[in-house]
């Protein structure tokens, strides 16, 4: 199966609308397999709130752990499950009113205070892994799962671990994931970029680096290559993440004075930086992190010697400088802020997966990206 595992180091900057953007590329464009939505966002399961409202189809199933601690399934409700997936539907296509009715199934925990590590995490894909059949035929749904996605409110420091030889046995030969395909979607934010560009190395950074290192050696991913290695990481940046708290409105110029404008007035706006990064022949390889981090240093140090402005201010010109004159594949920008989009977990928005695919930042970027 293919895993598809949002993480970010900061809360409210995208991690949602990501999960919806690649839910709508595949209900549409992969439609031989089912796919199954977890979102593991404790008290703010957005994703299962927006999926299933008024779209509950049937009676639900459950994940329990048995006397060994092994996820299992249950059709009867009690205290003792840890989670409940229902089968919900959306509508193929653009047009109001038109498209095939796609069935998929939607979980989220029965117990919202529950955290995970890089233990527990593995031994939920497992269970998910291991019950995905018996899951889909108690749906009702008709295709196999192929398309799992994660929507998470960690890092992934926090659900995988910094040491290559601790918690990994799952993921590598003779685990019981070791013929996964696992991508995991990396949202940055300004504060991520500065603690591991730091003259002084941090122990948070050492960390980050390292863990990333240890998934790229033990996760396996067959879509991204690095100089003849695969990574899973994909390195996500968009306007939410763009600003950091510390700014000042009367710092900001440029194109950050132009989107903290957009979402003032409730515009739509293009941010030129991410759309050239999104408009760039990419390479056919990715990047490690090892690498992309050296190239942000790099372009961090270049962009900010002597420079006077607010560091923070410089993310634009520095992502701009790093993503060179062919962006990796794994660079994924989203260039545009949706007015509409604002709040969108507020609202009662329908069929949210189609709407999704008739607005701009999926027709012109995100499907076009998903296809590089």
């Amino acid at each position: 199966m293919d895993w598809h595992i949002i993480t970010s180091s900061k809360g409210g900057i995208g991690k949602t609308l990501l999960t919806l953007l690649l839910l709508a590329y595949y209900l549409e464009n992969k439609r031989d397999a089912s796919s199954l939505v977890i979102d593991l966002n404790g008290m703010n399961t957005d994703s299962a709130a927006l999926l299933l409202y008024r779209k509950r189809g049937g009676k639900p199933v459950f994940l329990k752990k048995n006397t060994n601690g092994e996820y299992c399934l249950d059709t009867v409700e009690s205290d003792t499950n840890e989670f409940e997936i229902y089968q919900t539907y959306s509508f193929s296509g653009v047009e109001a009113g038109k498209g095939d009715q796609i069935y998929y199934a939607v979980g989220y925990p029965s117990n919202p205070y529950v955290l995970h590590n890089p233990q527990s995490f593995a031994n939920l894909l497992t269970g998910i892994k291991k019950e995905a059949s018996n899951i889909q035929k108690n749906l009702g749904l008709t295709a196999p799962f192929e398309h799992i996605f994660i929507d998470t409110n960690y890092h992934f420091c926090n659900i995988f671990n910094q040491n290559a030889n601790a918690h990994y046995t799952t993921y590598q030969a003779g685990g019981s994931l070791q013929e996964e395909n696992i991508t995991v979607w990396f949202l940055w934010v300004y504060r991520q970029l500065e603690k591991l560009t730091a003259e002084r190395e941090s122990r948070e950074a050492k960390v980050v680096k390292s863990t990333a290192t240890a998934m790229e050696a033990c996760l396996k991913n067959n879509g991204c290559q690095s100089d003849g290695k695969s990574t899973p990481l994909k390195h996500v940046f968009s306007p939410a993440a763009l600003v950091t708290s510390r700014a000042k409105e009367g710092s900001l110029t440029g194109s950050l004075k132009k989107l903290f404008d957009a979402v003032v007035g409730q515009y739509d706006y293009t941010v030129p930086e991410l759309k050239k990064l999104a408009m760039l022949q990419p390479k056919e390889n990715c990047i490690s992190f090892e690498d992309w981090v050296k190239k942000l240093d790099i372009a961090y140090n270049t962009i900010t010697d002597n420079n006077k402005e607010e560091h923070a201010l410089l993310f634009l010109p520095i992502l701009e400088l790093a993503g060179g004159q062919q962006c990796p594949v794994n660079i994924i920008p989203l260039p545009v802020y949706q007015a509409n989009l604002r709040q969108y977990t507020d609202k009662d928005r329908g069929d949210i997966v189609k709407s999704l695919r008739g607005m701009k930042i999926y027709q012109k970027y995100f499907s076009n990206l998903m296809e590089k």
